[in-house]
C-alpha cells in the first residue's frame, strides 16, 4: 500500500507539473487514433458503434465455364445490428466490404446481381440498383432508400475498397437481414502442375463484430478432383471444417460453421479465408476454361503447398514460438532479479558498513538540534517511499525555525485581516555579533537582539543561507521589514543569486552537517547510492518499455503478447527498480555515530507519523512542540501536528511561544492550501521558475551569452513572489 501511494502521489505531482506537455501529447496522440481508426474502418467512438454486420452465411457454388473467368456464385444472408443513440441520429446506409486480392497478375472482382432484404415475418423486398454512388447530403431522403450500389474502388490494391452499398429505410434501432446474390471472378487459378481454388471469404476490422460465420463451398462432382489438399487459414486458431457428399446432392460440400466463441482474432488474422489445391491426374479438372496468369505454365506445386500450409499452421507456431517466449523470459526474469542481488551483495563486500545499535521504531525525543532541511534528507535516505510531501515543505521549516530563534518575525498591516501576501510584512531582528577570544584560544562570537539584549541561538546551515537571502533584500530597507509583495519582486529580479540560493540549499546542509559533522565515512558517500539509484531508474524504464511499448508492437506480429512474456520481464525490472531503490539507503557510506543519529530521527518521523503515539505526547514541554512542528514540517507532516497543537493549545500554553502563539500565521486557514501551492512551485522554481502568492504572473528573463562564434539566447521564465519562502503566511 505504501508503494501504491508513493507512485500514485509522484503521477499526480508529475502530470501536475507537465500539464501542458501531457495535454499536448494526448492530443496528438488523440489524432493519431482517430486516423488510424478512420483508416481500419473503425469509429473513433467505437464504444458507441451503432451498425455492426454480426450474422453471415455464405454459400458459393464453383463453375468452369468458357468465358466464365474461373468464377463462383455467391449467396449471402447478412444480418446487421443497428442501435443508435437516439431516433434522431438513423443510419441511412449499409455496406459489405467485397475482399479483394491480386493473385498472380489476376486482380478478384466481383459481379451483384441482387440485394433483398427479408423482413421478420419471411417477406422479401428486392431492392433496386442505384444509378450512382450516394455522396452528398441531398442524395440521402426518404424516397431514394431500398436501393443498393456496387462500387468498384479505386482498383488499386491494397487501396481499393470495393464494396456493396445498400440504401435502407432510415432505422435507429433493430436487426436487418439481407440476401446478396453476386459472383466472385478469378477465383481458380491454373498453373502446369496443379490448380487452385482460392475465397477470400471475408476480411478486414469489421470482422471483429461477426457473432457467428457459416460458409459452404459447393464444387459439382463433375469438376471434383480427386487429389487435392483443403486449407482453411485466418482467426486466432485453425478453422474446422467438414465435408459431405450427401447435404447438397450433386456436389462435394466443404462447411465451415463458426460461433462467437471460434472468432477470435489479432492484428494479422483478421480474415477468413479457403482454399482447395488440386494435383494429380485431373490436376486442372475445375480449371479447364480458366484464365491465364502470370505462371500458368509453370510448375507452382510446390510452392502453393508450401504458403498454404505456412498460414494454414500460422495460430499453431505462432503458439509455438510464443511458449518459446516466454520461455526464455522467464530466464531473463530469473537472470534480473539475481542480478539485484548480487550487485547489493558485491556492494556490501567493497566497503564498510555499520549497524545502528538500536533499531528505533519509534523516538519521542529530539535526537539534536540539527538542521531541519539535513535531517529530512536524512530520513528519506532510510524510508524513500515515505517521502509524500511537496518539493519546498523542507524550506518551509528553515523558516519556521528562524522564526521560533528570532531572527525573522512576520507581522500584518492590518491586524483586522486576515493573512494574506498583501496585509504581510517581513521582518529582519537587528542584531549585533561580539567576537571573544580569550587567552589566544579559539575565536567564539554570539549574536544578540539589539533592542532586548537576549542572546540568539545559532544558526545552522540551511538558516544561515536562508537568512542571507533575506538580508540581501530587506537590509537595503532602513526600517529592516519589507511588504511580502516587495519582497516577491525583488528575489524574481535578482534571479542568478536567488537560483545559487537554491542550488546550496540542496548541497552544503549535507556537506557541513554530514560530512564535517562526522556522519559519513568520506566526502563521496552517496557514490554508492547514487550508483544504485540510476541503475534503478534504468530498470524502471525498461519496465515501462517492455510493458507498454514492446507489447503494443507485439501485438501486431504474430507473437501478440507473447502470452504475457512482456509484461513478466517488465515486471521483473520494476522489482529490480523497487529492490535497488531500497537498497540504495543501506549503501550510504555511514560511519557508526551517523547511522545511530539516522536510526533516531528516523524513531522521530515513525512517531510523529503515528496518530495514536502523538495523543500521549508530553503536552507541557513548549520548547519540544516547536520542535515537533519544525522537524514533521520538514518530514512533511505538518498538517498532523499543527491539529495536535490546535487541539491541545491551552495544554501547551502556546501563547507563551514566537512561532506557535494564538495569532500566528500557521493558525490562519490558508495555512495548508497555500503549503502545498508553495511545495510545487519550488520545484519549478529550481528549474527556472519562481511562484508567487495566490495569483501567477509570467515573466520572461533573456541573457545572452557570447562566444567567438555564435551568440546563444536563454530564455528564463520567473514567477512574481515569495510564497516558496513564506507558504505558512497566508
Amino acid at each position: 500500500m505504501k508503494l501504491v501511494k508513493y507512485f500514485l502521489f509522484k503521477t499526480i505531482n508529475f502530470i501536475k507539473y507537465y500539464f501542458l506537455a501531457i495535454a499536448v501529447v494526448l492530443f496528438v496522440s488523440l489524432c493519431v487514433f482517430a486516423s488510424y481508426c478512420e483508416e481500419m474502418g473503425e469509429s473513433i467512438f467505437f464504444v458507441f458503434d451503432c451498425c455492426n454486420l454480426t450474422d453471415v452465411e455464405y454459400t458459393a457454388v464453383l463453375q468452369d465455364k468458357p468465358g466464365g473467368n474461373a468464377k463462383v456464385d455467391i449467396v449471402e444472408y447478412l444480418t446487421f445490428d443497428i442501435h443508435t443513440i437516439s431516433k434522431d441520429y438513423p443510419i441511412k446506409e449499409l455496406w459489405r466490404e467485397l475482399p479483394e486480392d491480386t493473385v498472380d497478375g489476376l486482380r478478384t472482382s466481383y459481379n451483384v446481381k441482387s440485394v433483398t432484404q427479408i423482413l421478420d415475418d419471411g417477406t422479401q423486398v428486392p431492392y433496386s440498383q442505384a444509378s450512382h454512388m450516394y455522396w452528398e447530403d441531398y442524395d440521402y431522403n426518404y424516397t431514394s432508400t431500398r436501393y443498393w450500389y456496387h462500387s468498384k474502388g479505386t482498383g488499386r490494391y491494397p487501396d481499393n475498397d470495393e464494396s456493396l452499398l445498400i440504401y435502407i429505410p432510415w432505422t435507429h434501432k433493430g436487426k436487418l437481414k439481407f440476401k446478396i446474390e453476386y459472383s466472385m471472378n478469378y477465383a481458380a487459378l491454373k498453373y502446369n502442375d496443379c490448380s487452385e481454388l482460392y475465397l477470400s471469404m471475408y476480411s478486414g476490422p469489421t470482422i471483429r463484430k461477426l457473432k457467428s460465420y457459416r460458409a459452404d463451398i459447393l464444387i459439382p462432382n463433375d469438376i471434383m478432383p480427386s487429389t487435392y489438399n483443403v486449407y482453411t487459414m485466418g482467426t486466432s486458431k485453425k478453422i474446422p471444417y467438414t465435408k459431405s457428399l450427401s447435404t447438397n446432392p450433386g456436389y462435394t460440400t466443404f462447411t465451415i460453421d463458426l460461433k462467437k466463441s471460434d472468432l477470435k482474432f489479432h492484428k494479422n488474422d483478421e480474415y477468413i479465408e479457403f482454399c482447395l489445391l488440386a494435383f494429380g491426374e485431373d490436376k486442372h479438372i475445375f480449371t479447364k476454361y480458366a484464365p491465364r496468369n502470370d505462371y500458368t505454365y509453370d510448375d507452382a506445386l510446390a510452392e502453393c503447398i508450401e504458403e498454404d500450409e505456412y498460414y494454414a499452421n500460422l495460430s499453431g507456431r505462432s503458439n509455438l514460438y510464443k511458449i518459446c517466449l516466454l520461455a526464455v523470459s522467464i530466464l531473463l526474469s530469473g537472470l534480473v532479479v539475481s542480478s539485484a542481488e548480487r550487485k547489493y551483495k558485491k556492494a556490501r563486500n567493497e566497503y564498510t558498513f555499520y549497524e545502528p545499535y538500536e533499531d528505533y521504531q519509534d523516538f519521542s525525543s529530539i535526537p539534536s538540534k540539527a538542521d531541519p532541511l539535513f535531517v529530512s534528507q536524512l530520513v528519506f535516505m532510510k524510508k524513500p517511499f515515505d517521502k509524500i510531501m511537496e518539493k519546498g515543505d523542507e524550506y518551509s521549516a528553515v523558516l519556521l525555525s528562524l522564526i521560533r530563534k528570532g531572527y525573522v518575525t512576520l507581522i500584518k498591516r492590518n491586524s483586522y485581516s486576515d493573512w494574506s501576501e498583501e496585509n504581510t510584512i517581513v521582518q529582519l531582528t537587528q542584531t549585533d555579533t561580539i567576537y571573544s577570544m580569550p587567552n589566544g584560544s579559539t575565536p567564539t562570537f554570539k549574536v544578540i537582539d539589539s533592542f532586548t539584549k537576549m542572546e540568539l541561538e545559532p544558526l545552522c546551515t540551511s538558516e544561515r543561507l536562508y537568512l542571507e537571502l533575506l538580508e540581501r533584500h530587506i537590509k537595503t530597507d532602513f526600517t529592516n521589514s519589507l511588504p511580502l509583495t516587495d519582497l516577491g519582486y525583488c528575489i524574481a529580479n535578482d534571479y542568478e543569486y536567488t537560483q545559487a540560493f537554491v542550488e546550496d540549499m540542496k548541497q552544503k546542509p549535507m556537506m557541513e552537517n554530514g560530512v564535517i559533522g562526522k556522519y559519513f565515512q568520506q566526502v563521496d558517500y552517496n557514490v554508492l547510492r547514487n550508483k544504485f539509484l540510476i541503475s534503478a531508474k534504468f530498470n524502471l524504464f525498461l519496465s515501462l518499455f517492455f510493458i507498454v511499448v514492446v507489447n503494443f508492437i507485439s501485438s501486431f506480429t504474430i507473437l501478440h503478447l507473447g502470452f504475457g512474456a512482456y509484461t513478466l520481464l517488465g515486471l521483473a525490472f520494476l522489482w529490480k527498480y523497487y529492490y535497488l531503490t531500497i537498497k540504495s539507503n543501506d549503501v550510504v557510506l555511514f560511519t557508526q555515530f551517523g547511522v545511530n543519529e539516522q536510526a533516531k530521527w528516523v524513531g522521530l518521523f515513525n512517531y510523529l507519523n503515528n496518530d495514536a503515539e502523538i495523543k500521549d505526547a508530553d503536552f507541557s514541554d513548549l520548547r519540544l512542540w516547536e520542535n515537533y512542528l519544525i522537524y514533521a514540517t520538514a518530514f512533511g507532516l505538518s498538517k498532523k501536528i499543527l491539529k495536535t497543537i490546535q487541539l491541545n493549545s491551552l495544554r501547551i500554553n502556546i501563547n507563551n511561544s514566537r512561532l506557535l502563539y494564538s495569532r500566528s500565521h500557521i493558525h490562519s486557514h490558508y495555512h495548508h492550501r497555500i503549503n502545498r501551492s508553495f511545495g510545487s512551485n519550488i520545484h519549478h522554481f529550481s528549474t527556472g521558475g519562481s511562484y508567487g502568492g495566490g495569483r501567477r504572473r509570467w515573466r520572461r528573463w533573456r541573457r545572452s551569452l557570447k562566444n567567438n562564434k555564435n551568440r546563444i539566447i536563454i530564455e528564463k521564465e520567473i514567477v512574481y513572489t515569495i510564497s516558496f519562502l513564506f507558504n505558512y503566511i497566508l
